[in-house]
């Protein structure tokens, strides 16, 4: 039988799949790490392959010195009551994605830090869009500068092509006006 909890449980893993968002559940004391299907499918992890342990999230995340679960715990001891990220990983087939990870803790009476729920989102796109939109602002920048470039080289050109041709046209056109004049030897 289906009860009440387990629709909405079913509920929410449908809602999360329609926005395409990975939820996972990480039990601090003990290590345990639950995943939802978008989490697999985000991550590269076949669910056979995830052995239900954080280490092995946090180890596809990039860069690989940097101990993320540390980081995460140190945040939220701080105080901190949602710590927002965008952070690269590394799938097991190699291919290497952008997530936004954004994750909150639950305490216990104490304040204590029981469990970090979060939720991550492919976010690779964007981030390839944002890359190629700086590449192309980069670009445009450096033909604007390159066109002041030339356009300063022109007018150079035309300052000095006007004064040597207004030197010898000067002593040619005082001449003509010399000769026009009625009584000239």
């Amino acid at each position: 039988l289906v009860t009440i909890d387990d629709r909405k449980v079913e509920r929410a893993d449908l809602a999360l799949d329609a926005a395409s968002i990975g939820m996972w559940d990480w039990d601090v004391d003990s290590g345990a790490m639950t995943w939802t299907r978008q989490t697999y499918l985000i991550t590269g992890v076949a669910p056979g392959e995830f052995n239900d342990r954080a280490e092995q999230l946090f180890g596809l995340l990039l860069p690989y010195s940097t101990d993320h679960a540390a980081a995460l715990r140190h945040e939220f001891a701080q105080g901190n009551t949602v710590r927002e990220a965008e952070l690269e990983l590394q799938r097991p087939d190699g291919v290497r994605r952008w997530i936004q990870n954004r994750a909150t803790a639950v305490t216990d009476g104490s304040g204590r830090v029981r469990r970090i729920i979060g939720t991550f989102r492919d976010v690779t796109r964007r981030k390839e869009l944002e890359s190629e939109r700086e590449a192309l602002l980069t670009a445009e920048r450096a033909a604007r500068g390159e066109l002041v470039t030339a356009n300063q080289a022109k007018d150079e050109f035309l300052a000095t092509i006007s004064h040597e041709l207004r030197t010898p046209l000067n002593a040619m056109l005082g001449w003509a006006t010399l000769l026009q004049r009625p009584r000239v030897d």
